[in-house]
Order: C-alpha cells, then sequence, then structure tokens
C-alpha cells in the first residue's frame, strides 16, 4: 500500500503559523466584546501588532461625502509616535510645529481610545490619493511612497522625510469590504528590515476581512441599541402623555359632569321631599334619583379607573391597599396586603400602580384564584413589588404567543418598569398558580419620608 507523504513546515513557518492563530483568536474574542466601531479596529490593531511585530499598522474608517472621504484614522500609539519623532527629526520649522504638545505635532484632533490606540479625525481628497482608490475600487493596491496615503494634504517633502525616518520601504492598502459596502481600508508599512511575504499578504486580508465584519456589526448592534432608546423615549413619552390626559379628563369629569349629576340629584332629593307632589309623579322622581345616583357611582368609577385621586395624596401603598379590599369583597379571594410605609416620586408610584393593577386585573379575569398576596418591600437601594396568586397559572413558553392574542398588559408592565431601570419577572406553571415581581432601582436622592406616623405600617387582611 502507498504511503501519502505529509509536507514538512520548517520550525519559522510553524511559529509564524502559532502566532497568526494566535493573534486571529484574540482579535476574534476582542472584537466579539467591543462596542463601537472604534472599538473593533482597536481590538484588530493589537492582534496585528502582537503578530507584526515592529511593522507600522492602522485603519481607515471612512464614510463618502461627495468628493471626499470622511471619517477617522485609527493608529496605534507607539505608530503615532514614531510619525510625530520622524516630524521632529525632519528638522521642521517653528511654524509647521505650531499646536504642539510634548514636542508632538497636533496632525489633527486626536483622542485616546484605549491607552495604546488613538483616534485621529480624517478627511480625504477622492482624487489622487491611493486611500480613496483602495476605497472605491475594492481592490488592494502596494505602493512605496509613503507620500501616496496623504496627497494632496500633506506636502510631498514632508511624507518623504517621515518615511525615510521610518525607514519605510512599502506600504500595502487591503479594502475593508463588508456585506453592502467598503467601510475602510486597512494599511499596513513594512520597513526594510522586515519585508512582507505573500503569506503575510494573505493573513492580512484575513485581519481585514475580520475587521470589516466586525465593524459592520459594531454599527448595526449600535443602531439597535439607538432604536431602543428612541422607543423607550417614545413610549415614555406616549405613558406620560396618557397619564396627563387621564389627570385632564379626571378634572373635567369631576368639576364637570359629576358636579352637575350631583346637583341635580340633590334637586330630585328636594323635589321628592315637597308635601304637594303628586304620588304618580313622586314616583318617576324616586326612578329618577335611583337612575342619578347610579349615574354618580359610575362617574366614580370611571374617575376611579383613570387615575384614583388617592394615588396623589395618599399615595401609593393606600391606594393599592383600597383597591385590594375592594377586590376583596367583589371577588371573595383570601388577601394578604403587606407594605412599607413609604412614599415614593410621583412618576415611580404611578407606574408601579399601573403594574400592580394590571396584575390584579389579569387575576380576576384568568387565575381562578383564591387566595391572592400582594407586597411593597422598600429595600436598601430598591422598592420591590409582588403581586402572587394561587390559580391555575399557565405556561411561560407560551408568553410570546398569548400577548399577540390577548393583548399587551403583561407587555405593558415589562415596559414601564424597564423603563425605570427595573426588571420585571414573571413565575407562572400550570396548576401553580403566577407571581409578579417588579425591582425599581431607588437613588437616595429619590426616597422620599416615610408615611405619616398615623398610617398603619403593615396591613393583613384575611
Amino acid at each position: 500500500m502507498a504511503s501519502s507523504s505529509v509536507p514538512s513546515v520548517d520550525r519559522a513557518t510553524a511559529e509564524q503559523l502559532e502566532a497568526f492563530v494566535c493573534a486571529t483568536q484574540q482579535s476574534m474574542s476582542d472584537v466579539a466584546s467591543a462596542r463601537s466601531p472604534e472599538g473593533v479596529l482597536s481590538a484588530v490593531l493589537d492582534a496585528c501588532c502582537q503578530w507584526l511585530g515592529h511593522l507600522h499598522v492602522c485603519f481607515f474608517l471612512l464614510d463618502a461625502q461627495d468628493d471626499s472621504l470622511f471619517g477617522r484614522m485609527i493608529v496605534p500609539q507607539h505608530t503615532l509616535d514614531a510619525v510625530c519623532k520622524a516630524i521632529v527629526d525632519a528638522m521642521l520649522s517653528a511654524d509647521d510645529l505650531a499646536n504642539q504638545q510634548t514636542n508632538r505635532p497636533a496632525l489633527a484632533p486626536t483622542s485616546v481610545m484605549d491607552g495604546t490606540t488613538c483616534a485621529i479625525v480624517c478627511r480625504i481628497e477622492a482624487i489622487d490619493n491611493l486611500v480613496a482608490r483602495v476605497f472605491f475600487e475594492r481592490r488592494p493596491r502596494v505602493s512605496s511612497r509613503f507620500h501616496d496615503l496623504f496627497r494632496p494634504q500633506v506636502q510631498a517633502e514632508l511624507a518623504d522625510a517621515v518615511q525615510a525616518e521610518l525607514g519605510i520601504r512599502s506600504v500595502v492598502l487591503l479594502p475593508m469590504c463588508g456585506k453592502e459596502r467598503c467601510v475602510g481600508v486597512f494599511v499596513v508599512a513594512s520597513d526594510r528590515s522586515c519585508p512582507l511575504t505573500e503569506q503575510d499578504l494573505l493573513a492580512l486580508q484575513v485581519f481585514a476581512a475580520g475587521a470589516a465584519i466586525g465593524v459592520e456589526d459594531a454599527r448595526l448592534r449600535q443602531e439597535l441599541h439607538d432604536l431602543e432608546k428612541q422607543v423607550s423615549f417614545l413610549l415614555k413619552a406616549t405613558i406620560d402623555a396618557q397619564e396627563e390626559e387621564r389627570e385632564r379628563i379626571c378634572l373635567d369629569i369631576h368639576d364637570g359632569v359629576a358636579q352637575t349629576l350631583t346637583a341635580a340629584f340633590h334637586y330630585l332629593q328636594t323635589l321628592d321631599g315637597w308635601p304637594e307632589l303628586p304620588d304618580s309623579l313622586r314616583t318617576n322622581v324616586g326612578k329618577a334619583g335611583m337612575l342619578m345616583r347610579h349615574a354618580i357611582r359610575e362617574a366614580r368609577e370611571i374617575l376611579a379607573s383613570l387615575r384614583p385621586a388617592a394615588l396623589d395624596t395618599l399615595g401609593l401603598v393606600a391606594t393599592l391597599r383600597y383597591e385590594v379590599d375592594g377586590l376583596k369583597a367583589q371577588m371573595g379571594w383570601q388577601v394578604q396586603f403587606d407594605a412599607d410605609p413609604v412614599r415614593f416620586p410621583k412618576a415611580v408610584e404611578t407606574a408601579l400602580y399601573r403594574i400592580v393593577h394590571e396584575a390584579l386585573t389579569n387575576v380576576t379575569k384568568h387565575a381562578r384564584a383564591a387566595s391572592v398576596v400582594v407586597r411593597v418591600t422598600q429595600e436598601p437601594e430598591q422598592i420591590v413589588v409582588e403581586v402572587q396568586d394561587d390559580g391555575v397559572g399557565f405556561d411561560p413558553h407560551a408568553l410570546d404567543g398569548e400577548m399577540q392574542r390577548n393583548g399587551l398588559g403583561l407587555l405593558s408592565m415589562r415596559k414601564r418598569a424597564e423603563l425605570l431601570q427595573g426588571r420585571f419577572r414573571l413565575t407562572s406553571s400550570p396548576r401553580a398558580g403566577t407571581r409578579v415581581r417588579v425591582e425599581v432601582p431607588l437613588s437616595a436622592r429619590e426616597r422620599r419620608d416615610p408615611a405619616p406616623p398615623n398610617s398603619p405600617q403593615q396591613a393583613t387582611a384575611n
């Protein structure tokens, strides 16, 4: 049987391959945790520097606008230091060294990203510039002139002097092509002592492709984060407007319809007490009084459903106690209500009331429960609200479908908690009841004084 031979790999090549694999693995790990495109490129630069050693590398993160490219040059600190030192060593005039700091010329607005990488704002003319050509053509280029990267903004004499000081032999430019567009250019400058091989160029293309994917991914995650913030902002604005409208409607009903109904009821009572009123009319007046009393009761129920007056005057705990007592009488539940005597900011109390009200509504409609527990507890750093029942429960895995079919009550509770930077937890299983738990963080500034001394510190209804 013929045996196949495996090509031998020399020690230097094996070590280089191992270094490349390690650098790639580290780059992938760092890119996955990066939160911005600049962070992605910084991670890839660190890996490249680890693999390439003393070679100079940088990324141009670019966007096209008309005939120019705008963006940032992401460059290692040691490369920037070397370039600035080369400029100084080229013995430029004092005017050329204006705005310098600690003998470093201010090439452009610069920000230090992580101590090892800097970001420099840049603008590149599309005409006669190699970076722009690589960006638009999406093809790699190799140049022997450092000046090709910065023309026409930088004078040829200055670029040539820097190239000579750094000993740059050639510059490789690789496009960073994502799925839909080019996001930048990867630049590697090799010196006379360490020329790049064909294998090096292939490896650099891997880094360029990984950087492009990482940048696109970071941008998508940033866009998603921005959209989530926008949705939260719009949701908060909607909820705030809804609460303001509820208050306005409550005030209009209280000062308008409710007062009119009450006055009409008193007139009917006065008329009913008139001795000369015929019996036939007295019967109708009595019926009208009953209808008026019913209308007044309905108006008060509408006011309570829109926004309980006690929520503004007595606070969250008193309002919930009143509502729980009413449900106990209506549903025949065995109720346990435990609450710390505290007040919280209006927005917090309103949101927590709506959450508990929705949870109790769900218990009323779906749980078929015999007992319900409601707790409001202030812990050192947060307020915790819980609603628990011993009803039929449900399968949490079917929660998303249930939300779509039966309304947005559960989603509303979750979003209200999230708008307060809180956490919403729903625990349930068939025939084992349901528990809703909301945790809302409170800063020391947000904590208010306890309820008045005559308020019960804890109420338990059995």
